[in-house]
């Protein structure tokens, strides 16, 4: 009987009031916690994602880099990059350079840009604005 009774205050200790309150206040903090865990988680994932994105150019630009470097190793490779840094030239060649004419762009938007009343009134000579 005593074993009955020892039983039954266990459970009754249990069952309490306070013992139901500290087993919720510790399945809120271990929520948070799992939360917390969650949103770890989602970022580690975007910045592997982005990592991974990340080392895919570096890849390439390592695979250009080497051509690059391959190219350099030939003669012809060295000349046309010395020809493109420093506009060099060899004997008997010659060099255009093509410069842009600044005041002819400007004239040739402000035609394409005459409003259409702009466009009539020329056509017919009138109203002229100069």
């Amino acid at each position: 009987m005593k074993e009955f009774q020892e039983r039954r205050r266990f459970r009754k200790l249990l069952h309490s009031r306070y013992v139901i309150a500290i087993l919720f206040i510790l399945c809120i903090l271990l929520g948070r916690a799992v939360w917390n865990m969650y949103g770890k988680y989602e970022k580690s994932k975007t910045i592997a994602e982005r990592t991974k994105v990340e080392f895919s150019a570096l890849e390439k630009r390592e695979k250009l880099l080497n051509q690059g470097i391959t190219d350099l190793n030939t003669n012809l490779g060295k000349e046309r990059e010395i020809r493109e840094r420093f506009r060099v030239v060899k004997e008997g060649e010659r060099m255009i350079v093509l410069v842009e004419n600044e005041s002819l762009s400007e004239s040739i938007s402000s035609i394409a840009w005459k409003s259409w009343w702009d466009k009539l009134s020329g056509f017919f000579g009138f109203f002229r604005r100069d």
